[in-house]
Formats: C-alpha cells, sequence, structure tokens
C-alpha cells in the first residue's frame, strides 16, 4: 500500500516514515501541500498522514480534505485540537506511528470494501 506523509515537522515525518517501513508500506514524505499535490497527480497514495500545518503555509486540512472526497484513506496528526469538521481519523500529538498506520490500512481496506461491486 501507498503512504502520503505530509508533515511540517521533520522529527515526525521521520518517525511515521519509519513505522511505515516497518511495517512494509511504500511512502513519500513532504512537507507541503503544493509538493504533496504533486505527488498525489503521479502516483495516487492509497492513505495519507497530513499535518494540518505545512511549510507553504497552506492549511494540511484542506489538503486532508480533497484527499478524503477522492476516496484516499486519511488520518490528520495535529498538536492542536480536532478541528469540528473533520470527520476522519484525527491523532493528537504525542502519538504511537504504528497506532496511526494500523488504524489508516484498516480505513483504506474497508474504502477498497465500498468500491468493490457487490452481487
Amino acid at each position: 500500500m501507498k503512504l502520503l506523509i505530509a508533515e511540517r515537522q521533520a522529527y515526525t515525518a521521520a518517525e511515521i516514515a519509519a513505522a511505515a517501513a516497518r511495517l512494509g508500506l511504500t511512502f513519500i514524505a513532504v512537507h507541503s501541500a503544493t509538493r504533496a499535490r504533486e505527488m498525489i497527480a503521479r502516483r495516487p497514495p492509497d492513505m495519507a498522514v497530513v499535518s494540518p500545518k505545512l511549510l507553504d503555509g497552506e492549511s494540511g486540512y484542506t489538503l486532508a480534505t480533497e484527499l478524503q472526497a477522492s476516496g484516499i484513506a486519511v488520518a490528520l496528526v495535529s498538536g492542536s485540537p480536532c478541528p469540528q469538521e473533520w470527520t476522519g481519523l484525527f491523532f493528537s500529538k504525542p502519538f504511537a506511528a504504528t497506532d496511526v498506520l494500523r488504524a489508516l490500512i484498516a480505513a483504506a481496506h474497508a474504502q477498497r470494501e465500498k468500491e468493490v461491486p457487490r452481487c
């Protein structure tokens, strides 16, 4: 499964990346919404971990909402409270990266099952 990590803090991104590697996930880490969109256009992920604050000043929440609307499982990770309007996974910092990724994997599998035609 492919994971996009959109996180401005290098340490947090590295922690998530290390957990992703341990779980056998393919991943790319970026620090801006602009770069995230470039990566998504080239190779859409199955799931994403997004921080609401990214380095280019654009809202990671906007990026997360776009990803979620396109059927990609998303987890917001933040040291701030969860936005009221957010309907996806949310993890408050500090968090265990493995917990975030396991929840995302489950959500991605559930999303795929919705897309499979049933008899």
